[in-house]
C-alpha cells in the first residue's frame, strides 16, 4: 500500500471517530486525534485561554452561537500549525496516518493538498438538527447537567459543523452525509477511492 494521509474532519457527533478507527484498524495506519494536538499546544502556549476558551462555561453561556462558532475557527487555524508539523515529519519517513478531529480546518487541507500528493480527506456533512442532537447526546462524553448550557452547546456545534462542511464544499473537498450512520464507512471508502 502507498502512503496515505487521511483527514476525516467535520463537527463533533458526526462520526469522525468511527471512520478514524476503521481506517486505522483495516489498513493498518496510525490514528492521530486533532483534539490531542490541540491539548499540546494548549499546554505549551502562552495564550492557553485562547485555544481553551470554548470550555470556559461562563465565555459559552455569554457568547452568541456566531461567535463561538468565529471562536472555533480561529482555534481551528492554531490547531492546523500542530497538525502540519505531524504531517510533514510522517512524510518524511513515509509512514501513513489518519487524523480526525472538528479541528481539521477545510482552508488547512487545501494548503497541505497543493503540497502533497498523497493527501486524502472527507469532510463529514449534517443538515438536519434532530438527527444531529440525537446522536449527538447518544454518544456524547461529558454532557452538562443545566439544559441552558446543554441547548446552547449543541446549537453551537451544530452551526459549527455546517460551517465547516459548506466551508469544504465551497472548496472543492470531499464532503459527505453522515446519515445514514450505518453506511458511513463503505461510503466513505468509495468516495477516498481505497480499496
Amino acid at each position: 500500500m502507498k502512503n496515505y494521509i487521511i483527514l476525516i474532519g467535520g463537527g463533533s457527533g458526526v462520526g469522525k471517530s468511527t471512520l478514524a478507527k476503521y481506517f486505522s484498524e483495516e489498513y493498518k495506519l496510525l490514528r492521530i486525534y486533532a483534539d490531542d494536538v490541540r491539548i499540546a499546544m494548549q499546554s505549551i502556549s502562552s495564550s492557553k485561554r485562547k485555544i481553551n476558551r470554548l470550555r470556559d462555561s461562563e465565555f459559552v453561556l455569554n457568547s452568541s452561537v456566531e461567535n463561538l462558532v468565529k471562536t472555533h475557527a480561529k482555534i481551528a487555524s492554531q490547531v492546523s500549525k500542530g497538525l502540519k508539523i505531524i504531517i510533514a515529519h510522517h512524510q518524511v519517513i513515509n509512514e501513513s496516518i489518519v487524523i480526525e478531529g472538528v479541528d481539521i480546518d477545510p482552508l488547512f487541507v487545501v494548503e497541505l493538498k497543493k503540497k502533497y500528493s498523497n493527501i486524502y480527506e472527507v469532510f463529514l456533512n449534517i443538515d438536519l438538527f434532530d438527527e444531529y442532537k440525537k446522536n449527538h447526546l447518544k454518544r456524547a462524553r461529558d454532557i452538562p447537567n443545566d439544559k441552558i448550557m446543554l441547548d446552547k452547546i449543541l446549537e453551537f456545534e451544530f452551526q459549527n459543523a455546517l460551517r465547516i462542511s459548506k466551508q469544504a464544499k465551497k472548496l472543492g473537498l470531499n464532503v459527505i452525509d453522515s446519515f445514514p450512520y450505518e453506511s458511513i464507512i463503505e461510503r466513505t471508502r468509495k468516495y477516498l477511492y481505497l480499496n
